[in-house]
């Protein structure tokens, strides 16, 4: 990676390495704070992991929400129901 400079004692190719669980809130509390202070100096890990952040936002947001269905497949399911 060109880009991987130490700041906050962490390297961004490890901010990227954990950002996954960093988002999740499955990091230490010490992990946590580099990350987050390597992120309040690092521009470019900064504007990545927003990005990242979105992302991952908006697919937990479609993945909450169930597939709409159409008339006839809520009948047949109230058909069951009510048996």
């Amino acid at each position: 990676m060109a880009h991987d400079r130490e700041i906050s004692g962490i390297r961004c190719t490890q901010i990227l390495a954990v950002l996954s669980d960093y988002l999740a809130g499955e990091v230490s509390q010490d992990t946590r704070v580099c990350i987050e202070a390597h992120l309040s100096e690092c521009s470019w890990c900064e504007q990545f992991g927003g990005e990242f952040s979105a992302v991952v936002r908006q697919l937990r947001l479609r993945l909450a929400e169930p597939p709409p269905i159409g008339a006839a497949e809520a009948e047949a399911v109230l058909d069951r129901i009510l048996l």
